[in-house]
């Protein structure tokens, strides 16, 4: 489960961790990751956006505890 910094510090930026899971979905690649500080959609608020090692964060979303991360299909 991903460990989420986005509580215990809402203006982080940057930090490194570790990709734990990649999964194709459809043309896009789900990323969850060991901590993550990007905010998942949810109550009306819209996901943050930013990059994950310069690769476009499309969306983030959370299930069943975990935090995915949707980006775009490599080139």
């Amino acid at each position: 489960m991903t460990k989420k910094l986005y509580y215990e510090n809402p203006y982080l930026t940057n930090w490194t961790t570790s990709v734990t899971n990649i999964i194709k979905k459809d043309d896009f690649y789900l990323v969850t990751l060991e901590e993550t500080a990007f905010y998942p959609e949810g109550g009306g608020q819209p996901s943050d956006t930013g990059q994950i090692d310069n690769i476009k964060v499309l969306d983030v979303y959370q299930e069943a505890g975990e935090v995915f991360h949707k980006l775009p299909p490599s080139p």
